[in-house]
């Protein structure tokens, strides 16, 4: 793998981690609207990165969420269940 894409994998991960991290602090405070958003975030993070070592990068969420059914849905690599339509 590319050394340069393979930083923009740790940082992808890292940012989905924190995200996670702080979507879970915010929920046992109660902060549950607060807590979903950083929590799609995590997931977000997540799903960019599955994309990336495909080669694919996207800016717009309908453009990932689509590339994921597209690439990893459809093709078996993840449960129907992970899409937003299973």
């Amino acid at each position: 793998m590319r050394e340069g894409l393979s930083d923009q994998l740790r940082k992808m991960k890292e940012k989905s981690l924190q995200s996670l991290e702080i979507a879970r602090d915010l929920f046992s405070k109660g902060y549950y609207g607060d807590c979903s958003s950083k929590a799609y975030y995590a997931v977000f993070h997540a799903v960019q990165s599955v994309l990336l070592t495909k080669g694919l990068t996207y800016s717009k969420h309908w453009q990932v969420i689509g590339a994921f059914n597209k690439e990893c849905i459809h093709k078996g690599l993840f449960p129907e269940s992970f899409s937003k339509y299973g």
